[in-house]
């Protein structure tokens, strides 16, 4: 990205603004990577109380350091303009999860709802960054929304990203148990379904509940074993394969039937 100077104070460059503006900058940000960027003072004091802006401490003949990459840098900077926004469900999820934070960390109220609602969108595609995101900053219904989603991740590599918020891990696992719990009473069950017609799918199932029956009730899981785990000899079984279709429905309808806690009301519960 060039470096566009607009003018000079009495020691620095200022580069530009890149938002294609004609205002002049008076402020010299510059990212975790190294890239400078022109600011005005006037737009972040608009738009937030906590940027850092000149005589907030901060003078024009300074470079301020910013924790942030150049791509949420330049973000905020666009966003912090009166001009028409880009679409937000175009921005990758990772950059949209670093703007997210950036958002939380400055208090810039227009940018922090206009990722809130983008990150509940793909709370369903990214589980557990949404519902870090959302514990950290007090969003419950996000949160409620996203926890679900977690208990298919593996456990441990889960655990560990969880081990950076203590209270938030532990709440975590309890709500995790309530669904073993429920998984336990659920495969106990016999789905009572005759298929007379291959021996071998009575020992699939039982294979199938006893890989799943210690984890958290979740139809993706048993989807998941059924295309990893189903017998090669089975596959070839007109029988056998069209089972499947019964056989979700059935956790489908099951699993309607439960009334598993949301993790606000299993956090309460304990």
């Amino acid at each position: 990205m060039a470096e566009k100077v607009t003018h000079k104070s009495s020691t620095l460059n200022i580069p530009a603004c890149e938002a294609g503006c004609t205002q002049e900058t008076d402020l010299v940000l510059q990212s975790q990577d190294g890239v400078r960027f022109g600011a005005h003072s006037a737009n972040l004091a608009a738009f937030s109380d906590a940027f850092p802006v000149v005589d907030s401490g901060i003078n024009a003949n300074e470079v301020v350091q910013m924790t942030e990459r150049a791509d949420v840098v330049l973000l905020l900077l666009q966003l912090t303009h009166r001009q028409r926004w880009m679409r937000s469900d175009k921005i990758p999820f990772g950059l949209l999860h670093r703007l997210a934070e950036a958002a939380e960390k400055f208090f810039i109220p227009a940018i922090m709802e206009m990722c809130r609602i983008q990150m509940e969108t793909v709370a369903s595609k990214h589980p557990l960054e949404v519902f870090i995101y959302a514990c950290k900053h007090s969003y419950d219904d996000i949160r409620d929304a996203a926890a679900p989603g977690t208990l298919d991740l593996p456990f441990e590599s889960t655990l560990r990203r969880l081990s950076a918020y203590p209270s938030t891990c532990i709440s975590w696992i309890s709500f995790r148990h309530r669904y073993v719990e429920a998984s336990v009473q659920f495969y106990s069950r016999d789905p009572n379904i005759e298929h007379s017609e291959c021996f071998y799918w009575k020992i699939f199932w039982r294979r199938s509940v006893l890989s799943l029956i210690a984890k958290p009730l979740s139809e993706k899981l048993f989807i998941q074993l059924w295309r990893d785990e189903f017998p090669c000899s089975l596959k070839y079984c007109r029988h056998c394969t069209g089972m499947l279709p019964i056989i979700r429905h059935w956790i489908r309808t099951e699993l309607a039937k439960l009334d598993m806690p949301s993790f606000t009301e299993a956090v309460n519960a304990t």
